[in-house]
Protein backbone atom coordinates (compact mmCIF):
# COMPACT_ATOMS: atom_id res chain seq x y z
CA UNK A 1 0.00 0.00 0.00
CA UNK A 2 1.32 3.44 -0.92
CA UNK A 3 1.76 5.80 1.99
CA UNK A 4 2.05 9.57 2.15
CA UNK A 5 2.75 12.27 4.70
CA UNK A 6 1.11 15.67 4.39
CA UNK A 7 2.87 18.57 6.10
CA UNK A 8 1.65 21.94 7.18
CA UNK A 9 4.35 24.54 6.42
CA UNK A 10 4.45 27.52 8.82
CA UNK A 11 4.97 26.46 12.41
CA UNK A 12 5.55 22.84 11.41
CA UNK A 13 8.42 22.60 8.92
CA UNK A 14 9.54 26.23 8.98
CA UNK A 15 9.65 29.07 11.47
CA UNK A 16 8.45 31.92 9.27
CA UNK A 17 7.20 34.24 12.00
CA UNK A 18 10.18 36.63 11.76
CA UNK A 19 9.50 37.33 8.07
CA UNK A 20 5.72 37.35 8.40
CA UNK A 21 6.10 39.88 11.21
CA UNK A 22 8.37 42.14 9.15
CA UNK A 23 6.10 42.07 6.09
CA UNK A 24 2.92 42.57 8.10
CA UNK A 25 4.53 45.51 9.92
CA UNK A 26 5.29 47.14 6.59
CA UNK A 27 1.75 46.55 5.30
CA UNK A 28 0.18 47.95 8.47
CA UNK A 29 2.49 50.97 8.55
CA UNK A 30 1.69 51.74 4.91
CA UNK A 31 -1.99 51.70 5.86
CA UNK A 32 -1.44 54.14 8.71
CA UNK A 33 -1.69 51.50 11.43
CA UNK A 34 0.75 50.68 14.20
CA UNK A 35 2.69 47.43 13.63
CA UNK A 36 2.09 44.61 16.08
CA UNK A 37 4.89 43.12 18.20
CA UNK A 38 6.03 39.71 17.07
CA UNK A 39 4.43 37.86 19.99
CA UNK A 40 1.02 39.16 18.89
CA UNK A 41 1.58 38.14 15.26
CA UNK A 42 2.50 34.56 16.14
CA UNK A 43 -1.06 33.38 17.02
CA UNK A 44 -2.48 35.07 13.89
CA UNK A 45 -0.62 32.75 11.50
CA UNK A 46 -2.25 29.63 10.07
CA UNK A 47 -5.68 30.71 8.91
CA UNK A 48 -4.61 32.44 5.71
CA UNK A 49 -3.54 35.98 4.87
CA UNK A 50 -6.95 37.68 4.95
CA UNK A 51 -7.82 36.23 8.34
CA UNK A 52 -4.43 37.31 9.69
CA UNK A 53 -4.85 40.83 8.30
CA UNK A 54 -8.41 41.15 9.62
CA UNK A 55 -7.32 40.12 13.12
CA UNK A 56 -4.35 42.50 12.95
CA UNK A 57 -6.66 45.37 11.96
CA UNK A 58 -9.03 44.60 14.82
CA UNK A 59 -6.07 44.83 17.19
CA UNK A 60 -4.76 48.11 15.77
CA UNK A 61 -7.94 50.15 15.26
CA UNK A 62 -11.73 50.21 15.22
CA UNK A 63 -12.85 50.37 11.59
CA UNK A 64 -12.37 47.21 9.55
CA UNK A 65 -13.81 46.89 6.05
CA UNK A 66 -13.49 44.27 3.35
CA UNK A 67 -11.74 46.86 1.18
CA UNK A 68 -9.16 47.52 3.92
CA UNK A 69 -8.55 43.82 4.43
CA UNK A 70 -8.09 43.18 0.72
CA UNK A 71 -5.77 46.16 0.21
CA UNK A 72 -3.54 45.39 3.17
CA UNK A 73 -3.50 41.66 2.34
CA UNK A 74 -2.35 42.49 -1.19
CA UNK A 75 0.32 44.83 0.23
CA UNK A 76 1.48 42.11 2.62
CA UNK A 77 1.72 39.51 -0.15
CA UNK A 78 3.64 41.90 -2.41
CA UNK A 79 6.11 42.64 0.40
CA UNK A 80 6.46 38.95 1.27
CA UNK A 81 7.12 38.04 -2.35
CA UNK A 82 9.96 40.58 -2.43
CA UNK A 83 11.45 39.37 0.85
CA UNK A 84 10.33 35.76 1.41
CA UNK A 85 13.32 34.51 3.39
CA UNK A 86 15.26 37.01 5.44
CA UNK A 87 15.00 35.32 8.82
CA UNK A 88 12.92 32.20 8.16
CA UNK A 89 14.51 28.88 9.17
CA UNK A 90 13.72 25.19 8.84
CA UNK A 91 13.03 23.61 12.20
CA UNK A 92 15.70 21.27 13.61
CA UNK A 93 15.48 17.80 12.13
CA UNK A 94 13.31 18.94 9.24
CA UNK A 95 15.71 18.23 6.38
CA UNK A 96 16.80 14.88 7.83
CA UNK A 97 13.16 13.86 8.22
CA UNK A 98 12.32 14.81 4.63
CA UNK A 99 15.40 13.01 3.32
CA UNK A 100 14.54 9.88 5.28
CA UNK A 101 10.91 9.83 4.16
CA UNK A 102 11.88 10.59 0.57
CA UNK A 103 14.38 7.73 0.51
CA UNK A 104 11.73 5.40 1.90
CA UNK A 105 9.53 6.36 -1.09
CA UNK A 106 6.80 7.98 0.97
CA UNK A 107 4.65 10.40 -0.96
CA UNK A 108 5.18 13.89 0.45
CA UNK A 109 2.84 16.86 0.13
CA UNK A 110 2.35 20.32 1.60
CA UNK A 111 -1.11 21.25 2.89
CA UNK A 112 -1.01 24.95 3.75
CA UNK A 113 -3.36 27.91 4.03
CA UNK A 114 -0.47 30.10 2.85
CA UNK A 115 -1.12 31.59 -0.62
CA UNK A 116 0.74 30.27 -3.65
CA UNK A 117 2.43 33.63 -4.25
CA UNK A 118 4.36 33.37 -0.99
CA UNK A 119 4.58 29.59 -0.61
CA UNK A 120 6.62 28.92 -3.75
CA UNK A 121 9.34 31.56 -3.14
CA UNK A 122 9.83 30.43 0.46
CA UNK A 123 10.05 26.75 -0.45
CA UNK A 124 12.39 27.44 -3.36
CA UNK A 125 14.81 29.57 -1.36
CA UNK A 126 14.85 27.03 1.47
CA UNK A 127 15.44 24.12 -0.93
CA UNK A 128 12.23 22.32 0.00
CA UNK A 129 10.46 22.01 -3.34
CA UNK A 130 12.30 18.90 -4.51
CA UNK A 131 10.80 16.75 -1.76
CA UNK A 132 7.12 17.34 -2.52
CA UNK A 133 5.00 15.91 -5.31
CA UNK A 134 2.07 18.17 -4.40
CA UNK A 135 1.82 21.60 -2.78
CA UNK A 136 -1.80 22.58 -2.09
CA UNK A 137 -2.18 26.25 -1.09
CA UNK A 138 -5.08 27.87 0.71
CA UNK A 139 -5.91 30.50 -1.90
CA UNK A 140 -6.42 27.77 -4.51
CA UNK A 141 -8.98 25.92 -2.39
CA UNK A 142 -12.72 26.48 -2.23
CA UNK A 143 -12.54 25.04 1.28
CA UNK A 144 -9.27 25.36 3.20
CA UNK A 145 -8.16 24.10 6.60
CA UNK A 146 -9.77 23.61 9.11
CA UNK A 147 -12.23 22.24 6.56
CA UNK A 148 -11.48 18.58 5.85
CA UNK A 149 -12.20 19.09 2.16
CA UNK A 150 -8.73 20.63 1.81
CA UNK A 151 -7.19 17.26 2.64
CA UNK A 152 -9.83 15.22 0.81
CA UNK A 153 -9.03 17.23 -2.33
CA UNK A 154 -5.39 16.21 -1.97
CA UNK A 155 -6.31 12.57 -1.41
CA UNK A 156 -8.24 12.63 -4.69
CA UNK A 157 -5.36 14.20 -6.61
CA UNK A 158 -2.88 11.64 -5.24
CA UNK A 159 -5.35 8.74 -5.57
CA UNK A 160 -4.98 7.80 -1.92
CA UNK A 161 -7.36 6.60 0.76
CA UNK A 162 -7.52 8.29 4.16
CA UNK A 163 -5.76 5.39 5.91
CA UNK A 164 -2.76 5.80 3.60
CA UNK A 165 -2.01 9.34 4.83
CA UNK A 166 -0.84 11.02 8.02
CA UNK A 167 -1.05 14.81 8.45
CA UNK A 168 1.69 16.61 10.38
CA UNK A 169 0.81 20.08 11.67
CA UNK A 170 0.94 22.50 14.56
CA UNK A 171 -2.54 23.98 14.89
CA UNK A 172 -6.22 23.34 15.40
CA UNK A 173 -6.63 23.93 11.64
CA UNK A 174 -4.51 20.85 10.96
CA UNK A 175 -6.15 18.70 13.63
CA UNK A 176 -9.66 19.64 12.48
CA UNK A 177 -8.95 19.12 8.78
CA UNK A 178 -7.34 15.74 9.39
CA UNK A 179 -10.14 14.59 11.69
CA UNK A 180 -12.85 15.64 9.23
CA UNK A 181 -11.01 13.89 6.38
CA UNK A 182 -10.59 10.68 8.40
CA UNK A 183 -6.80 11.03 8.36
CA UNK A 184 -4.51 10.37 11.34
CA UNK A 185 -2.63 13.45 12.53
CA UNK A 186 0.64 14.21 14.28
CA UNK A 187 0.80 17.54 16.10
CA UNK A 188 4.12 19.22 16.90
CA UNK A 189 4.24 21.00 20.25
CA UNK A 190 6.60 23.82 19.25
CA UNK A 191 4.33 25.52 16.69
CA UNK A 192 2.24 28.68 16.65
CA UNK A 193 -1.02 27.45 18.20
CA UNK A 194 -0.54 27.70 21.95
CA UNK A 195 -3.82 25.89 22.68
CA UNK A 196 -3.63 23.05 20.20
CA UNK A 197 -2.94 20.41 22.85
CA UNK A 198 -6.39 21.13 24.32
CA UNK A 199 -8.15 20.28 21.07
CA UNK A 200 -10.79 17.55 21.58
CA UNK A 201 -9.76 15.71 18.42
CA UNK A 202 -6.02 15.80 19.11
CA UNK A 203 -4.46 12.57 17.86
CA UNK A 204 -0.69 11.94 18.07
CA UNK A 205 1.85 14.41 19.48
CA UNK A 206 5.61 14.93 19.07
CA UNK A 207 7.99 17.45 20.58
CA UNK A 208 10.54 17.19 17.75
CA UNK A 209 10.42 16.29 14.05
CA UNK A 210 12.95 13.51 14.70
CA UNK A 211 10.15 11.60 16.46
CA UNK A 212 7.89 11.45 13.40
CA UNK A 213 9.29 8.26 11.74
CA UNK A 214 8.73 6.16 14.87
CA UNK A 215 5.16 7.44 15.13
CA UNK A 216 4.51 6.66 11.45
CA UNK A 217 5.82 3.14 11.93
CA UNK A 218 3.40 2.58 14.80
CA UNK A 219 0.45 4.01 12.86
CA UNK A 220 0.94 1.80 9.85
CA UNK A 221 1.59 -1.32 11.91
CA UNK A 222 -1.85 -1.03 13.49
Amino acid sequence: MSKAVYFDLDGTLIDSIPDVHLCLATALTNAGRQPLPVHRVRPLVGGGVKIMVEQALVQTGDAVSTLQINEIAANFIAEYRKYPVRRTTIYPGGIKLLNDLYELAFGLAICTNKPRATTDPVMELLGLQRYFSLVCCGDEMTHQKPDGRHIRHMLKIMNLAADQVVMVGDSHNDVCAAYEAGVRSITVTYGYDANVLDHPNLDLVVDHLEEVPAILEKVWKQ
